[in-house]
């Protein structure tokens, strides 16, 4: 259900939007009060203000059972190499729960006997120069007195040959992460 609210909010929400809405603090609010609703992005934007900086340990294996379609990407970019990474933009993730939270990041993989070894890293943060929609709203919360942004992690997990070669209803991803479907297709 959550993420065919968050499909709607990205599919007819935000398109009638401008950069120039997210100048005002009640458009910049609202958008922080719709991440707060999922609990992991809650807890990343409180540590993000906090400004400690120390890291937050996610676990990996959930990443992939929330947003199956990535098994094929994975499966796809790590071929036969040994180790590698594969690279995740944020509209890959359809799940909003890790969309808002881990965002863009890095999933490193190791090749074993019965599949692959993998460890997600990123980089939480609010980037004031970067060119997007919600330009004013990175400027104003990397400007906040405390934030510090804080690296991301999961601890090693497995994805075994026989996931990774389950076949996919590509339509079924198209309609539930149609990003993902683009990035992917």
């Amino acid at each position: 259900m959550r993420g065919k609210i968050d499909l709607w909010v990205w599919k007819y929400l935000v398109p009638m939007f401008r950069q120039s809405s997210f100048r005002y603090r009640t458009v910049q609010l609202t958008a922080l009060a719709y991440v707060r609703c999922f609990a992991l992005p809650r807890k990343f934007l409180q540590h993000y203000l906090k400004g400690t900086g120390s890291a937050i340990w996610v676990d990996g294996a959930e990443l992939i059972r929330d947003n199956p379609h990535l098994l094929a990407l994975i499966r796809d970019e790590a071929g036969q190499k040994q180790q590698g990474r594969v690279l995740l933009s944020q509209a890959a993730l359809c799940d909003p729960k890790w969309k808002y939270s881990v965002g863009s990041s890095v999933l490193r993989f190791k090749r074993q006997a019965a599949g692959l070894e993998l460890r997600l890293e990123s980089w939480y943060q609010y980037q004031n120069e970067t060119s997007r929609l919600t330009k004013h709203l990175h400027q104003w919360l990397s400007g906040h007195k405390n934030a510090q942004a804080f690296p991301v992690y999961s601890r090693p997990f497995h994805i075994w040959h026989e996931q990774m070669d389950l076949p996919y209803v590509w339509a079924e991803i198209n309609t539930s992460a149609p990003f993902a479907f683009y990035l992917l297709v």
